[in-house]
């Protein structure tokens, strides 16, 4: 469909470059409502507090998906435009940050530090660290793409935010699939510890699930990384179809997977339980887990 056909669509936003599609959007938010509420239901059933960013965040995004009712029925207006980029463009860094803090939840339970390249108490410092100041450079740039004269500006220093964040969490995946085939090979007690429990409550289940919601990201990382760099008037940026099946529905998977996998029933808030310990003089093949 050329530029003049697609204009004369109703709801046609300039600057989405299609009409939203209520349908895909009731679906969307329906399906963000959910899960956030799932999420929020799991952590006041289950604890793991430092997971609260995930939730928020999958709020944040259904806002995101909200607004695009608005944008539809007021395509020209610019401000509510920007406020829908801003909520599905940003929301992900609160996903990715929950991400962060459990993989220092996980090796400190596990007590597998010396398998991460930087100890488990510094890893939500510096990945945390790095999530917030590539937020500050998405926002900044988006908000400079508002103005006509300094968009492409504005774009550059978008796409730079966008490629740090992907390169952080690409190191952060290694890291974290590194530490589980170090356990794996090197300490087989820690690896089969919950091997008699039912599997819902298997360490190993959750890592599973960590590392779906781990490619999840990725994919939506690798698709705004793609899609910025092709400009805003790129076929990528203006098919609707490409948003839904490669930012909404990766992200979608990432958070959902955590629902009947949440952290919080794993990893204890309990002070008086402190995961696996390796037994003196045993080597990396036992251990002994503390119990509350």
């Amino acid at each position: 469909m050329d530029t003049t056909t697609s204009s004369n669509v109703e709801g046609y936003s300039k600057f989405l470059g299609y009409a939203p599609s209520v349908p895909l959007a009731v679906v969307g938010l329906l399906l963000y409502i959910v899960a956030g509420a799932g999420l929020i239901f799991m952590t006041c059933k289950h604890g793991g507090r430092w997971m609260l960013a995930m939730p928020i965040a999958v709020c944040c995004y259904a806002v995101g998906i909200a607004l695009r009712f608005a944008v539809r029925a007021s395509p020209a207006n610019l401000m509510i435009y920007v406020f829908c980029n801003f909520f599905t463009s940003l929301s992900p860094c609160g996903m990715i940050a929950a991400e962060y803090v459990l993989l220092g939840r996980l090796s400190q339970y596990l007590r597998s530090d010396d398998f991460l390249f930087i100890s488990s108490r510094n890893i939500t410092r510096v990945f945390v660290t790095s999530d917030v100041l590539t937020f500050l450079v998405q926002a900044g740039g988006g908000g400079i793409m508002v103005m006509e004269s300094m968009r492409k500006i504005g774009e550059k220093l978008f796409l730079v935010g966008l490629i740090l964040q992907l390169i952080s969490f690409a190191i952060f995946t290694i890291m974290f699939l590194r530490m589980l085939l170090l356990i794996r090979s090197r300490r087989t007690a820690v690896w089969g510890q919950d091997r008699r429990e039912d599997r819902m409550n298997d360490w190993r289940v959750l890592a599973a699930g960590m590392t779906i919601s781990c490619i999840g990201v990725l994919v939506r990382s690798f698709y705004r990384v793609a899609e910025i760099s092709g400009g805003y008037d790129s076929q990528l940026s203006h098919t609707e179809g490409y948003f839904w099946a490669l930012d909404a529905l990766p992200l979608f998977i990432a958070v959902v997977v955590y629902i009947p996998l949440w952290p919080g029933r794993f990893i204890t808030d309990s002070p008086g339980f402190k995961g696996v310990e390796m037994k003196p003089g045993a080597d990396s093949q036992q251990s002994i887990l503390y119990t509350r």
